[in-house]
Order: structure tokens, then sequence, then C-alpha cells
């Protein structure tokens, strides 16, 4: 089987057993996982150009209410509009209306434009995001692209925004839960002063604040004030 095979036959299966489609954003990161040499595999060219000229045995869709997404299907896969119903996977069900469930610096990770020259990235335990100029690749993130973003959507869109990051990418949803960031952070019994001041800081702002080593030692000493 060669390089292309192993991608055809992935996107067939998943054709076949689930009548979803293989999104894009994940092609690369699947070849790899598969120690394929991705700047010799595409020639230079961008992913959606390899496969249209390259690939005949699978066709590309549009997702319609995000035009930057796209997946591909097997070629002779019947599909019909709107081509949005291949993008989730069926065996996830509705979501019911309740409290957001992921890590709050997700939250603002896919509602906050990117600016202009940069690219977001998204770090574990506990979840957070940086801002960095397009040449640099922090190990151990996972990008987060403009097509991931909306800047109005609201709690339930936003998580449905983190769950397709999450499928694309093939990562652990449990990672960027909330409830796995608080059990990490119990028993409360000797946190600090400096583990109150650190969980009162927004996530975004975390990698700006420095403190003299005089004070962090007067903080880790201090215990919480649970009395306000």
């Amino acid at each position: 089987m060669n390089d292309v095979d192993v991608l055809v036959t992935t996107v067939t299966d998943r054709w076949n057993n689930d009548h979803q489609a293989f999104f894009v954003a994940q092609v690369k990161p699947f070849l790899a996982k598969h120690g394929i040499d991705i700047a010799v595999f595409f020639e230079g060219q961008q992913v959606r150009q390899y496969l249209e000229n390259k690939v005949p045995a699978l066709k590309l869709i549009q997702h319609e209410r995000e035009p930057t997404n796209w997946a591909i299907v097997p070629a002779d896969a019947a599909v019909i509009p709107p081509y949005s119903q291949y993008f989730t996977s069926k065996r996830n069900k509705p979501r019911a209306k309740i409290d957001f469930p992921y890590q709050n610096a997700l939250k603002v990770a896919f509602t906050r434009p990117i600016g202009a020259g940069q690219r977001r990235w998204v770090f574990t335990a506990p979840a957070r995001f940086l801002d960095l100029p397009a040449t640099e690749m922090p190990v151990g993130a996972f990008e987060v692209t403009s097509a991931n973003v909306e800047e109005q959507a609201d709690e339930t869109r936003s998580a449905e925004l983190i769950e397709n990051w999450i499928s694309q990418n093939g990562l652990d949803s449990d990672q960027y839960r909330f409830s796995k960031f608080s059990s990490l952070t119990k028993p409360k019994a000797h946190r600090s002063a400096l583990h109150q001041l650190l969980a009162l800081l927004p996530a975004e702002d975390l990698d700006r604040v420095s403190l003299p080593l005089d004070v962090v030692r007067k903080l880790l000493d201090r215990p919480e004030e649970h009395q306000r």
C-alpha cells in the first residue's frame, strides 16, 4: 500500500462506517502519524490543491456555514446538500443546554480573532493559548486556525467549535474539560495565596505576569484567604 492508498483507505472506511467525511485539516497530522514525509508527499502544493490534482479517488466538499472548512469523501460517494451533515459524527448526540464543559481559556481561544501575521496555539494541563508570530511553532501545542474561530459564538456554539477542533486533531477531549482541571487543583487545604492569585487571573494573561522571587516566597508562605 502506497502513501496515497493509506489516506484513500481511511477516508473510504470512515465513509462506509459512519457516512461521514474526513477533514482536510486532519490530512497532514494523519500522514505524519503514519511516518510519511509531508514535504515530499505534497511536492510543495497546498493540501486541497494536491488532493484535487493528484488523488482522483477522493473528492472535496465544503461546509456551507464555514466556507474555510473542507473535507474529503470517496469520489463515488453520493453526497447531497447540505454538505455540513457530513462534517459531524452522527454518533455525537445533540448537546443539551448545560454549563460550558471546557476550561475557560478555550472559550476565549475560539471566539477571539487571531491577529494578522499570528498563529494561535493551545496547550493543556491546564488549557491555555498563545498567539505567536507565524514563523514560530511551539512544542506540545496544537494550532487553532481562523476557520475554528467565531467571534460572536455563544457558549453552546463555542463548545461545538472546540469539539470539532478536538475531532479534527484526534485529541482527547478530557484534557480540555473543566472537570479534569478542577480535579487537579484539589484538595485546597494547603493552597497558598499564590495559588489564589493565579486562579483569579485569566488564562490568557498568565504568560504576561512576572513577580520578584521574594514576593513569590511571601505568597507561597501565606495561606489562601477564603473569607472576603
